[in-house]
C-alpha cells in the first residue's frame, strides 16, 4: 500500500511540474515551443511538433478558430458544452496537426485517469486498514471493483434465481 501511495505521489509531483502544458489545449495559437516538456511528449514520437505549431500561429484562420473557442468558453457554464467545445476545436484541424492532436488529446485525458487513481487511493484508504479488513486479496479485489466500476446487478433476477429454504 505505501507503494502505491508513493507512485501516485510522484505522478501528482509530475502534473505539476507539466502544469503550463496544460495551456496548450486552450491556447495552441499562443503556445510557446519552450514550453513543450521533451520528456512528456517523447513517447509520442512527434517530430514535427514544433514545426506544425508554428505553421498553426502563422494561419489566421486557426489563429481565430482558437481565439473564438476561448471567448465561447468565457460565455459557457456548463462542464459538457466547455469539453464539447474543446474537442470540437481539436477534431475540426486537418490531419497536418496530428502530432499537436496526439498532444491535445493526452493532455484531455490526463485528469479522467488521475480522478480514477484518487478514487482508487480513498476507497482502499477506508476499506483496506487493519482496524476493519479481513477479507482476502480477491475479495477485496473485487469489493475495489463493484466500487469504483458502474457495474449495476440485476437483483431482481439474482433473486429469482436463488432457491430460498423454508423454514427449518
Amino acid at each position: 500500500m505505501a507503494a502505491l501511495e508513493q507512485a501516485f505521489y510522484e505522478r501528482f509531483q509530475e502534473l505539476q511540474r507539466l502544469g503550463s502544458m496544460f495551456s496548450f489545449v486552450v491556447r495552441a495559437d499562443e503556445f510557446l515551443d519552450i514550453d513543450l516538456n521533451p520528456l512528456f511528449l517523447s513517447w509520442m514520437g512527434g517530430d514535427n511538433l514544433e514545426m506544425e505549431l508554428l505553421e498553426l500561429k502563422v494561419s489566421d484562420l486557426w489563429c481565430s478558430k482558437f481565439r473564438e473557442l476561448r471567448k465561447s468558453l468565457e460565455n459557457q457554464e456548463d462542464k459538457p458544452e466547455r469539453e464539447a467545445a474543446i474537442l470540437e476545436c481539436w477534431t475540426s484541424l486537418p490531419d497536418k496537426f496530428a502530432n499537436m492532436k496526439k498532444v491535445a488529446l493526452a493532455l484531455l485525458t490526463v485528469f479522467g485517469s488521475t480522478n480514477c487513481a484518487e478514487q482508487t487511493m480513498t476507497y482502499m484508504k477506508h476499506s483496506f486498514n487493519p482496524l476493519r479488513c479481513r477479507l482476502s486479496t480477491s475479495n477485496s479485489e473485487t469489493s475495489a471493483r463493484l466500487k469504483l466500476t458502474n457495474y449495476k446487478p440485476n437483483l431482481k433476477k439474482l433473486c429469482t434465481e436463488i432457491n430460498s429454504q423454508g423454514s427449518h
